[in-house]
């Protein structure tokens, strides 16, 4: 049993079989890094005082992409781009989404 499927509790269906949940956005993983992403800008703006939306977009890519990009690499698999590992967004690895909110912020910062 692999961590995503010990943490929704049941086993995996090999792909293309599943329950019919195609359209789910995000999967359990997915959504725990997008909490821990959103409490860590929570925690920068409390720190900092700064409410600016760039900063905002800076943290909340840097800490999904962080985490997502650690599990991804150190997963037996280590895989960047495997469907059954780490966590996703809309059927991106959240990484890439991470990448683009690192990039938007420091466009919303520098201008």
């Amino acid at each position: 049993m692999t961590q995503a499927e010990a943490f929704l509790g049941r086993t995996m269906p090999p792909p293309g079989q599943g329950d019919g949940c195609l359209f789910i956005s995000f999967n359990g993983l997915g959504f725990v890094y997008f909490v821990e992403s959103s409490l860590s800008v929570v925690a920068v703006e409390w720190i900092l005082g700064d409410h600016r939306y760039g900063l905002k977009l800076l943290t909340f890519g840097t800490v999904a992409a962080v985490l997502d990009l650690r599990y991804r690499l150190f997963s037996p698999v280590g895989r960047l781009f495997a469907p059954s590992r780490g966590g996703k967004a809309f059927f991106l690895p959240l990484w890439m989404p991470g990448l683009a909110w690192i990039v938007a912020g420091i466009y919303q910062l520098t201008r």
